[in-house]
């Protein structure tokens, strides 16, 4: 049996207008209604670091954290400006989404990032659609994944140059 996308990309943008970002969609990362009403009654789905999913839970705690304030651009994105937009310290961006059958006129989505900031944890299972672009992402970034044994959860960590280079003289301070 094939995944499909939880109910409602459009009711949860809908959604994302009236309240702040809770949960998402492990396919889209955008809100859901149907991640919505789990949340409130208690039940984020578990995550499952090999999965196609998204830890919610932490996500989510991530997001009380580190809030994004910026408010939701009111203009389309324009050739030459980044295409995402996000306060300092924040653990969301409002990311440009070019024009497609989802966004007509193109728009600018709330996205969460991959990586909790505090401890190297990666929110995405091993089967998540984008899980090649956040490799990508953390080794353009200078860092690299590792499976931590002891609680089976995909980390990243900077990459020590020492060993890429075989360099054996001590970081300098």
């Amino acid at each position: 049996m094939s995944e499909r996308p939880s109910i409602g990309l459009l009711s949860g943008l809908f959604l994302q207008k009236k309240r702040p970002y809770l949960t998402a969609s492990p396919y889209t990362q955008e809100p859901t209604l149907g991640g919505l009403l789990m949340q409130r009654a208690g039940r984020i789905p578990a995550f499952v670091s090999e999965g196609s999913g998204y830890d919610h839970r932490t996500a989510n705690e991530l997001l009380k954290m580190y809030p994004l304030t910026l408010p939701k651009p009111d203009k389309p994105w324009r050739e030459g400006e980044p295409e995402f937009r996000e306060n300092d310290g924040a653990f969301a961006s409002w990311v440009w989404h070019h024009p497609s059958k989802e966004f007509p006129k193109g728009d600018w989505v709330m996205h969460t990032k991959s990586r909790d900031p505090r401890t190297g944890l990666l929110l995405k299972g091993r089967k998540h659609p984008t899980w090649k672009e956040l490799v990508a992402g953390e080794k353009t970034a200078g860092y690299e994944i590792y499976k931590n044994p002891e609680d089976n959860r995909y980390y990243s960590r900077p990459i020590d140059k020492r060993k890429t280079t075989g360099d054996k003289s001590p970081k300098q301070k």
